[in-house]
């Protein structure tokens, strides 16, 4: 944290003396170190906000469980973000999937999983989520069991088809403030994944990965089918 922290830091340090230095008598120089001042003041908002709920997350532990509606929660994530223009978005969700969990952790894992679908394909690519009740999860996922879901499971898949993630770094995404080797600092800071991981742990669920490199990536969740689904209210 202190090592992601201080780059912004410096940078507004720096932008100040400047500043102080007579940049701010000149309208074009003002505007260009007010714009690095209001992106390193972003950026170490959002890394304290995510910092904060790893630690809200990691405080309450094992929570209660309810039964999540997940085309629900699928359709709320999907309305949270906003699809990266020349990319195909397609939802493959079984009706009347619930799951054993707690509904805003599951539409924030949902959001966390497609917003790295999205930054990770290109235009003219595809990012496809899917959900069921059942069924199989990708064979050699990472931060998962591999093989075939029970009955009593209910599987979410984000996938793209984007660059895949190399075989050695598989092992890593979902460690915190880990990045992969092509990673742009602009990206993020390694911790939407490991926040996604602790949510899924949580709930008593398993999370992990499939990929293949220059082919994409598929993101797989399995969670508890709901022993119940709530009753309509008349």
């Amino acid at each position: 944290a202190a090592h992601e922290l201080r780059n912004p830091i410096a940078g507004i340090s720096g932008a100040i003396e400047v500043l102080r230095a007579g940049a701010k008598d000149d309208p074009g120089a003002l505007e260009h170190f007010l714009e690095r001042l209001n992106e390193d003041a972003d950026r170490i908002s959002r890394l304290t906000h995510s910092l904060l709920t790893l630690a809200r997350i990691e405080a309450i532990g094992e929570s209660e469980l309810e039964a999540v509606d997940v085309g629900v929660a699928a359709e709320e994530s999907m309305q949270a973000l906003v699809a990266p223009e020349g990319v195909r978005i397609d939802v493959d969700v079984n009706p009347g999937v619930f799951a054993e969990g707690d509904p805003a952790l599951v539409r924030q894992i949902l959001i966390s999983l497609l917003t790295n679908a999205y930054k990770n394909t290109p235009p003219r690519g595809r990012v496809t989520l899917r959900a069921r009740a059942g069924g199989s999860v990708p064979g050699n996922g990472s931060a998962g069991v591999e093989g075939t879901a029970a009955a009593t499971d209910v599987v979410i898949e984000v996938s793209d088809t984007g660059a895949g993630i190399p075989r050695e770094e598989r092992d890593r995404i979902f460690e915190r403030f880990y990045r992969g080797r092509n990673a742009l600092e602009k990206e993020g800071f390694g911790l939407g994944l490991s926040i996604a991981r602790r949510m899924v742990e949580v709930m008593g669920g398993e999370i992990g990965v499939e990929s293949e490199v220059g082919e994409g990536s598929t993101f797989w969740v399995r969670l508890r089918v709901a022993k119940t689904a709530p009753t309509p209210v008349a």
